[in-house]
């Protein structure tokens, strides 16, 4: 027993050890990559220049968490179990010394990555690997300093193999030996829980919670994007780029050829009479002009896509709760008006931003991932169109300029700024999300300059799991919404945090709207979900209640008259509404839908479908009620036409060949 406990200890010691041996390594290219770029940072404050060392070591810890895992396997745990193997040694060194060979590989390649790129490594990473090698080399090498850059990877793996080889040496082991065994019984039991916290601690990148953790997605939490990319280690930035081109494989599985997508597309306006002229652009089908402006034009227009903000809070049904007053005090006002029961664009945020961003359906086309969002602006889009009518553009977000693209793909798609945690300097109270939508708001609310005419998209991040907001503390009246709950409902931490979270995000909305109301009277705000909430009071809610969206449109001249009773609304339809409010007659634009001004009875994304305001899946035959999708006569040509359309117009382009 007492030979194990020295084995234990040695294991403990020499683990520690490969941590802070990765963790020495990680900062070092880290430090070299950052040399590379000196004059693209070293004007910053020094508040961030802190903020990304920090933040840099605590992704560090799961890379180097690899590398204790890998010398666990290979080294640690065999010689724990069953002593030493010179021979397994010698073969476990050489493995070792490949990780080191690639860790270091992955940390030099990221500079030109960068240079070419201006990113971390990402999914071009594994498109560019598509082309010819000499092609790659011809283009690594045309810069000089690249090639000094290539032999100084080889003599630094030469002398950090040396380096690992005399770290790692057992100097430990004779000093175990003469411990008291009590000492290492004791030792050995307090080791069992300290390792698994550390395994956490590596694991959620220095903290003990998914909320407070850090990852590929949310690592952004500067300005600069040199130093925010230089957070990112070459390993996490390859995991980044690998689960990246997983999403993008899944885009390549339709197999619509050009005489199939010829007829699907003359189902999206089959009597128009406003087509474009070049029928070899599937554009040309979407063609449309506006009825002439029917409000004045707003100097600021803002779009909040409000996380998880579902419509059934506001449904009579729940009035009691009052999680939904801030929008319905909004609502009071003579000029706003509530459009319910909205297809959102799918059931995840991406999805969401799309409908806004570009204008395109969910047709699992990915767009943040694909070349074509890169270079060229999609004629659907909310930025481009806008900026005809003489906006300009911004884009506010609560989380980290990194998550899913979000910065490179709205400023490709024309927007004309871009606002995320780390530009807003709101960092210090974070959860794995971002900010609060307080400090969200208020950030927009002092970087906000209205000396010219904007249109804003904001998308928030609070109303979301892990849930982190003291909604008690912000003066939710938990006992009296307990009051309407069942005693199961009361238990039920998790439902109480949802609707806490609900009940101050719709708060924290409607105050800001006020505010820049305040501020700025000429706005016009549009007030909408990312997506349903995925919770319901009722166990057994239907779809609507579980899906929906609200939009709702405030600003001056909005009259509830504009806005046709009974169609079928979908979040595609933002955009075009928009234009029809504002946009003098004639002004073409396009869309994939018409206005919420105009006659519409359909509406779909990729999961389910919506007629004369039933809405049901696509993919199976569940019901919302059961009995009535065999009375609605659905065109599942036009679905498929919304669909396609989105996914050939980013995959395969504008042409119809």
């Amino acid at each position: 027993m007492e030979k194990f406990f020295n084995r234990w200890l040695a294991f403990n010691y020499q683990l520690i050890k490969v941590l802070l041996f990765f963790l020495a390594l990680l900062s070092l290219l880290r430090l070299i990559f950052l040399f590379f770029y000196f004059s693209q940072w070293s004007e910053g404050p020094a508040s961030e220049i802190i903020n990304m060392l920090w933040y840099g070591v605590r992704i560090n810890l799961k890379s180097a968490g690899i590398g204790g895992v890998l010398w666990a396997i290979l080294i640690g745990i065999p010689v724990l179990l069953f002593g030493r193997f010179k021979l397994w040694e010698r073969l476990a060194k050489g493995i070792i010394n490949l990780w080191i060979g690639i860790t270091l590989f992955l940390g030099f390649a990221s500079i030109p990555y960068f240079y070419y790129f201006n990113t971390g490594f990402n999914y071009l990473l594994f498109q560019g690997l598509d082309e010819k090698w000499t092609d790659l080399s011809k283009t690594f090498f045309a810069n000089k300093s690249f090639i000094g850059l290539f032999i100084g990877f080889f003599i630094l793996y030469f002398f950090t193999c040396k380096l690992w080889q005399w770290w790692m040496k057992d100097s430990l082991a004779t000093k175990i030996e003469v411990l008291p065994f009590q000492t290492k019984r004791n030792a050995t039991i307090l080791l069992v829980p300290a390792i698994v916290i550390l395994a956490i601690f590596c694991r959620f990148g220095g903290s003990l919670t998914y909320g407070k953790s850090l990852h590929w997605e949310n690592y952004a939490v500067v300005s600069n994007d040199v130093l925010n990319e230089s957070i990112l280690d070459g390993v996490q930035a390859s995991y980044r780029a690998w689960q990246q081109r997983k999403i993008v494989i899944k885009t390549t599985t339709r197999t619509t050829n050009p005489e199939q997508m010829k007829s699907l597309v003359r189902e999206l306006q089959p009597n128009s009479s406003l087509l474009d002229q070049n029928m070899d652009k599937i554009s040309s089908y979407i063609y449309r002009k506006s009825e002439g402006e029917k409000i004045p034009k707003p100097q600021h227009i803002f779009i909040i896509l409000g996380e998880s903000q579902g419509e059934w809070p506001l449904l009579p049904e729940y009035r009691e709760l009052k999680l939904a007053t801030g929008m319905k005090e909004i609502l009071q006002r003579k000029d706003s008006i509530w459009i319910s029961e909205v297809l959102p664009n799918g059931p995840f945020t991406i999805m969401g931003l799309q409908s806004v961003v570009v204008g395109l359906a969910d047709g699992k086309q990915n767009p943040q991932f694909q070349k074509r969002s890169y270079s060229e602006v999609y004629e659907t889009g909310l930025a481009s169109q806008m900026a005809k009518l003489g906006y300009k553009s911004n884009f506010w977000y609560g989380g980290p300029e990194t998550w899913e693209e979000i910065e490179r793909f709205t400023l490709a798609q024309g927007f004309n700024q871009f606002y995320g945690m780390g530009r807003l300097n709101k960092i210090e109270k974070r959860s794995v999300w971002g900010i609060s939508d307080h400090d969200l708001y208020e950030g927009i609310a002092e970087e906000f300059d209205g000396t010219e005419a904007t249109v804003n998209v904001i998308l928030t991040t609070s109303n979301h799991a892990p849930y982190q907001i003291d909604y008690i503390k912000e003066g939710f009246p938990i006992e009296e919404i307990k009051k309407h709950l069942t005693p199961e409902q009361q238990k039920n931490q998790r439902l109480i945090d949802q609707l806490g979270h609900y009940w101050y995000a719709d708060r924290e909305m409607a105050k800001f709207v006020e505010k820049m109301r305040g501020k700025y009277p000429n706005s016009l705000f549009i007030l909408t979900g990312d997506h349903g909430t995925r919770f319901n009071l009722e166990n057994q809610a239907g779809l609507i209640k579980r899906m929906t969206i609200p939009i709702v449109i405030s600003g001056p001249g909005v009259k509830k008259e504009f806005f046709l009773q009974g169609n079928t609304a979908s979040q595609l339809q933002i955009i075009p509404t928009l234009i029809e409010l504002i946009a003098p007659k004639n002004f073409g634009y396009y869309s994939l839908l018409p206005s919420l001004t105009q006659k519409n009875d359909q509406a779909v994304n990729s999961e389910y479908w919506m007629k004369n305001r039933i809405l049901g899946g696509r993919l199976d035959k569940q019901t919302d009620p059961p009995d009535l999708y065999e009375k609605v006569e659905r065109n599942l040509n036009w679905e498929e036409a919304v669909l396609t359309y989105s996914w050939w117009r980013v995959i395969k382009g504008d042409l119809l060949y």
